[in-house]
């Protein structure tokens, strides 16, 4: 009898251990979440990270040819932007259109003379997958490495020749890899 009240005792002592652990990383999870939504409330919107990181940088030297309203534009369009959540490689650039960076609704971003989606069988299709460099962060949609990719392939045949810039900030091969498999299984 004295054995089973024993067990019983170590039961109860467990499970309260167990039910305070949970609640108190509920009660944690709780707290940070309101402390991220009241600091996420504080930032302004039309913050521009990158002109916060580098307040020495002469922007008007890297852009020459933009005014530097056109810069916050360019520089908000391309690093302010949420990302969505995707299965499998857990975030995508979500669709967008903007006076400098166009996101369509497959993921590419559109380049110079883009090609329609989904692709034709006519032209050399290409598509590109990187990180952020081929994404194009801090540059326009013409000015993409795709987008050279194409004008510069163009110019070197007589058929048309149509780059799909899949490129995403902050992926791996092993995301790439898998955004690859998930549009050859498309069609």
């Amino acid at each position: 009898m004295r054995r089973i009240q024993r067990l019983l005792s170590g039961f109860r002592y467990g499970a309260t251990t167990l039910v305070a652990a949970v609640l108190l990383v509920l009660l944690l999870n709780a707290a940070l979440s309101l402390v991220f939504y009241l600091r996420d409330g504080w930032s302004s919107p039309e913050t521009n990270p990158v002109q916060e990181t580098y307040d020495s940088v002469d922007w008007a030297v890297v852009y020459p040819d933009l005014e530097p309203d056109q810069i916050e534009r360019l520089l908000a369009e391309t690093w302010t932007r949420p990302h969505a959540y995707e299965p499998l490689t857990q975030f995508t650039e979500r669709p967008y259109r903007g006076e400098y960076v166009n996101i369509t609704e497959m993921g590419y971003r559109l380049g110079r003379d883009q090609g329609p989606w989904p692709p034709e069988d006519r032209p050399y299709n290409i598509f590109v997958f990187g990180g952020s460099t081929t994404f194009g962060y801090g540059v326009a949609d013409d000015q993409t490495i795709a987008s050279h990719l194409q004008r510069r392939l163009g110019e070197r045949t007589t058929r048309e020749v149509r780059v799909y810039n899949f490129g995403r900030g902050m992926y791996r091969s092993s995301q790439e890899r898998v955004l690859f498999e998930q549009l050859l299984v498309s069609g």
